[in-house]
This record gives structure tokens, sequence and C-alpha cells, in this order.
């Protein structure tokens, strides 16, 4: 008796050390996608089952090797390669197209800066051109006018038809040794009132006479400050010149006061040029950046 039941206990511990070899195996056995599994069709359903719960088992906690994790990271890293080779590989061509273009921009630029150049250069031409051009028209109109003068504050009681022997007698008192046939105009009318003038603004007058002569003899007399009838002693007399020269004489409004106070004299010229008369000498000015630089150069300013 005694022998029999050990040779049961005998059995059950066998039994028993052969299903914990069958877990522990699962442990330090191979990922169950590369192990084949063999089931015997002649095990009960209860084996089965145990099997089947050993395998599952087995997947879930079997550790990954040194080899299946060194397999994963190269597969990893050629797909990682791949992907950034068919990346680089449209970078690339991208590039190549991105070059090309800039290539036609760069010529393209290339050909619009010598197109550029040659039209700054055309245009300088053509600005001295009608620099040039500008500075004949107004010298012409301006010795068209030689033999004008305009004459200020004549009372608009004066009608155009009694301004010729009101300047007549003008002339007379201003000039009183010159013959008659001197101060005959070729005509004589009032001028446009100013843009924005005031009602009570006097016409200014002008006179054209036979010869630019006369012009300069009445001119000349004005200066010298003469002595003449009451009537005659608010008149003020101009040259007629174009608006051009008016307005480029009147840049130099703010440096002629200086000239004077320093009594320095000076005279306009033509074309338009301004005569200064200093230490014997005759300096022309055509602009005033110019006087002011001979200015602060002689000290004078």
């Amino acid at each position: 008796m005694a022998t029999k039941k050990s040779q049961e206990d005998r059995k059950k511990k066998e039994k028993k050390d052969l299903q914990s070899d069958k877990r522990l195996s699962g442990y330090f056995s191979p990922a169950p996608s590369q192990q084949k599994t063999q089931i015997n069709p002649e095990d009960s359903e209860e084996n089965l089952e145990t099997n089947y719960s050993l395998i599952k088992e087995a997947q879930i906690k079997t550790p990954m090797t040194e080899d299946v994790l060194t397999k994963n990271l190269e597969k990893f890293h050629r797909a990682i390669g791949e992907d950034m080779t068919a990346n680089m590989r449209e970078l690339k061509q991208e590039f190549k197209m991105i070059q090309v273009k800039l290539a036609e921009m760069e010529e393209n630029l290339k050909k619009f800066e010598k197109k550029h150049n040659t039209c700054q250069e055309t245009i300088a031409g053509l600005t001295n051109k009608i620099g040039v051009l500008e500075t004949k028209i107004c010298d012409m109109e301006d010795r068209s006018r030689r033999a004008n003068i305009r004459i200020r504050n004549i009372p608009e009681e004066v009608s155009n038809e009694k301004l010729e022997g009101f300047l007549l007698e003008f002339f007379k008192n201003l000039i009183s040794d010159g013959d008659l046939h001197d101060y005959l105009t070729d005509r004589c009318h009032r001028l446009p009132k100013p843009y924005n003038a005031s009602e009570t603004l006097v016409r200014d007058v002008m006179v054209k006479f036979h010869s630019y002569k006369t012009k300069e003899r009445i001119m000349a007399a004005m200066r010298n400050k003469p002595t003449v009838e009451e009537k005659f002693k608010n008149l003020i007399i101009f040259q007629d010149l174009s608006f051009s020269t008016r307005s480029w004489r009147k840049t130099f409004k703010d440096l002629l006061p200086t000239l004077r106070q320093k009594n320095i004299n000076y005279r306009w010229g033509f074309p338009s040029t301004l005569r200064v008369f200093w230490n014997g000498k005759t300096e022309n000015f055509d602009s005033k950046e110019s006087l002011n630089s001979w200015m602060e150069l002689t000290k004078i300013k």
C-alpha cells in the first residue's frame, strides 16, 4: 500500500513540475510571431484550454530580446532613411528649379539695370536740353520786352484815352532836355490785376517805346531820383520782364539787402545773371546758392 501511494504522489509531482516548466518556458522562448506552437490533437479539451492560456500569457509577457530589438531598430532606421532620401530628392529638385528661376531673374535684372541706366542718362541729357531751351526762350521773351517799362501807381481815374498824354507829360518832367519825338510810345495800356489782388489795387501800366534806348534813358533818370511834379512823385518804374525771370530774381531777395548794406553795387544782366561789382572786379552769379557761397567765402555775409 505504501509503495502504491508513493508512486501516485510521485506522478502528481511530475505533472505539477511539467506544468510549471511550461509556464516558465514562455518567458524565455522566442516571440510568438517567430515560435511555432504545436498542439497535440490527442490532448483533452482541458489541456487545449490550458495550452491556449499559456500561449496568450506568453504573448503578453514575453520580453523583447536583443536580436528582435536590433532588427526592429534597423527596420525603423531603414524606413526613416528611405523617407529622408525621398524628401531630399524632392527638395533637390525644388532647389534646382529655384536656382534656375533666380538665374533668370538675375539676368532680367541686369537687362533692366542697363535699360534703367540708359533711361537715366537720356533723362539727364533731355533735362539739360530742356533747361537750355527754357533759358533761351526766357532770354528771347525778355529781349522782346527790352523797349517796355511797367509804371505803377498811375491813378485809375486816368482813362486809357488819357494815358498817352499823361505819360508824355511825365516823361518831359523826368527828362526836360529830350525831344518830343523821343518819348513817343508804340502802345500803352493797363495790365490785369494779379490773382487774389485787392479791389482797391491800382493796375500797372505797360508802355512800349519805339526804341529801347529811350527806355534806358528813362530808367537811368529814375535812378537819379529827379524832382518832378507832385502828381508824379508816387510813380514807380520797373522793367517789363517775363514771369520766369521775375520768379528767378525773387530767389535773391534774402541776399540783396546785405549787398546794399555793405554798399556793394550790383546789376541784373541778360540772360538771367546777377552782376556784382566788388574790389574792382565783376562777379557773375546765376543762382542764389552761388551768390551765397561767394558771400561766405569773401566774408561779406
